[in-house]
């Protein structure tokens, strides 16, 4: 038996660290609002991106079984949870936009203060390699995001409180 590999083996690359989440406004185009993102602060536990295909099985009459399968929508389905908590990761999490926040400990309810799209940015941030003397980053760019909260706020007084998220990324940047 023989294990295929492509290359050397980096066991740096197979570590990975924490990552970092930031935020921001929805851009025009997929490179215009990268520079004003803002980090959410700390994530607890594991950053899942999953990949939600929808696809259509192609049949024929002469066929017992499909023939051919073809991609008709992708997107992304990313779920973490944000350690700091302050109303803007509230107003974050339950998917309301910046202005529903009245002064620092406000959040104004209600459907006219839903947040729009917006776009976020993944770092995932791995273990320095010796022999090259840098890190192996993972960045991943959405542009067309809506965060909404995956489950209650707990507010637990011996633990910390979490805020899960879970973040549609639709895979169409371009319109």
């Amino acid at each position: 038996m023989a294990l295929l590999a492509s290359g050397d083996l980096a066991a740096h690359k197979s570590i990975v660290g924490r990552s970092s989440i930031k935020v921001g406004p929805k851009g025009s185009n997929a490179y215009d609002q990268i520079g004003t993102l803002v980090t959410v602060g700390a994530v607890d536990g594991t950053v899942d991106i999953a990949p939600n295909q929808e696809v259509v099985k192609l049949q024929s009459s002469a066929m017992q079984n499909p023939y051919s399968v073809l991609e008709t929508a992708y997107d992304y389905q990313v779920t973490f949870s944000m350690q700091e908590f302050d109303i803007y990761n509230v107003a974050l999490t339950l998917s309301y936009a910046q202005a529903a926040v009245t002064g620092s400990n406000t959040l104004a309810l209600g459907t006219s203060n839903q947040s729009p799209l917006r776009s976020m940015q993944i770092k995932h941030h791995a273990a320095k390699n010796a022999s090259t003397d840098s890190a192996a980053d993972s960045t991943f760019d959405f542009y067309k995001v809506k965060l909404v909260s995956s489950g209650s706020i707990s507010f637990d007084r011996t633990g910390a409180a979490m805020l899960p998220v879970t973040a549609h990324c639709l895979g169409n940047d371009s319109d």
